[in-house]
């Protein structure tokens, strides 16, 4: 009897182990072929179907991988998470049993799914990048989506790098996060916003890339829409662990200008980072800071930024 009129007329249980006796001693073609035949209607049938061919590794003739790879792909783009992990693990499970050009489509849908929204799956598609040393593709994906003409493919090459950041080369790294830094002055407005957002996760660079992204960082916080300075605001306080030396003075002088910016989300803003930042504030700045905080805890005609300013006040008074 053909698995798919099994599938369809026994018990889960009772299926699932017929299908594997059957492919661990009769891996015939005609077998896979029932297999991939079967209307997987739920998830638990999906990955049902994945574990039975998981168990055909170096058992796949060549003429029927077309359809192996096809089957396992399209069940990686399913809705459930569940599915989408296990399709990962038969990816990785099977790769080498696949001719070079299926491989290839491997790779390509392992890099696509490491922009998954799911944590489990995005912890899974890592691993299987870095088991099947997929981490220089990975970086020129970035690079590669970065330099796109396309607004959605840099937005892509962001997103990429926020979930793929440990796993980029050493050697890569640099070239990297410059062109995650170019993109904070990208043209298109959605592109600026996310790569100012990502940039708090680039850490353990050279100085030099250090630098280049604090400049970025500082630029965008005159950017000429306030969304954008509000994140670049938000993005310099995340890292203000890594600063030092004189980009410091430059960051509290912003922050001085930016406490007369014309939205009250900016000025709210930049009075909380500056109290989260208040270890770090130069001697020469102090005064002034503390002097228009002071002003704003009275005068500024938003009542939440006066009364932010209000409590700002007095922890740099106390510190």
């Amino acid at each position: 009897m053909a698995v798919s009129a099994l599938w369809n007329n026994m018990e889960p249980v009772r299926l699932l182990f017929i299908i594997l006796i059957l492919i661990l001693h009769m891996a015939s073609e005609k077998l896979i072929e029932d297999l991939l035949d079967v209307r997987a209607k739920n998830s638990e049938t999906k990955i049902k179907v994945l574990y039975a061919l998981g168990k055909l590794k170096n058992k796949i003739p060549e003429n029927v991988q077309d359809k192996v790879v096809e089957k396992i792909l399209r069940f990686s783009s399913d809705p459930d998470a569940k599915v989408r992990c296990e399709s990962i693990s038969i990816m990785h499970d099977l790769y080498n049993t696949f001719s070079g050009e299926k491989r290839e489509e491997i790779d390509e849908r392992l890099l696509e799914l490491c922009r998954d929204q799911d944590s489990w799956v995005l912890f899974k598609v890592k691993e299987a990048v870095r088991k099947l040393n997929l981490e220089n593709k990975a970086a020129e994906r970035i690079l590669s989506l970065s330099k796109s003409p396309h607004t959605g493919r840099r937005s892509k090459a962001i997103e990429l790098f926020k979930n793929t950041r440990t796993l980029i080369p050493a050697d890569k790294i640099c070239e990297v996060v410059k062109s995650l830094s170019s993109l904070c002055h990208d043209e298109r407005l959605v592109v600026r916003i996310s790569a100012i957002k990502q940039i708090k996760y680039a850490e353990k660079v050279p100085d030099v890339v250090q630098e280049e992204l604090d400049n970025a960082l500082l630029n965008a916080c005159s950017d000429h829409n306030w969304i954008v300075r509000y994140g670049a605001v938000r993005t310099v306080c995340s890292r203000r662990d890594y600063f030092s030396g004189g980009i410091i003075n430059k960051i509290f002088d912003i922050f001085l200008n930016l406490f007369s910016d014309e939205k009250w989300e900016i000025r709210f803003s930049t009075i909380q980072s500056v109290g989260r930042m208040r270890s770090i504030i130069p001697d020469n700045s102090k005064s002034k800071i503390l002097t228009k905080i002071s002003s704003m805890s009275d005068d500024d005609n938003n009542r939440i930024v006066r009364e932010s300013a209000k409590k700002s006040l007095e922890r740099l008074q106390k510190s």
